[in-house]
């Protein structure tokens, strides 16, 4: 996966918790658990290069202790999902980097009620890739 465009700040949830959105943009597919999906989706892992998933990156509006967990867990990805270099940097500065970066994603395929032929692609995880 290939972040697409800058990381979008937003809220979600009744108590409009404070998250980054990342926009992310298959270009490859690794592996496939999803035989069904994979011949469905004409052999790209139920994923196209057109098809855009979203990333959230839950930050928090409570107390500063789970403030502080949240952008722990941002810089952690940053650095060992996405490769980049964090140390002396700002959090604005590292999340001015993620656009363009690539990572590896855990991909799930969920029924879509509406359009059984075309089922929900979303992405469960992002991978640590050592």
């Amino acid at each position: 996966m290939r972040i697409d465009g800058n990381l979008e700040p937003d809220q979600a949830g009744e108590k409009q918790t404070p998250l980054l959105r990342a926009k992310l943009v298959p270009f490859e597919v690794v592996q496939c658990h999803d035989q069904a999906a994979l011949e469905a989706r004409g052999g790209q892992g139920g994923l196209r290069s057109t098809d855009k998933l979203r990333y959230e990156i839950w930050l928090s509006n409570k107390d500063q202790d789970s403030q502080d967990q949240a952008l722990n867990i941002l810089i952690s990805q940053a650095k060992n999902v996405f490769g980049i270099e964090t140390e002396g940097k700002t959090v604005g500065e590292v999340v001015n980097e993620f656009p363009g970066k690539v990572c590896l994603a855990e991909v799930v395929h969920a029924p879509n009620p509406n359009a059984p032929e075309r089922p929900y692609v979303n992405v469960k995880k992002l991978i640590v890739d050592n």
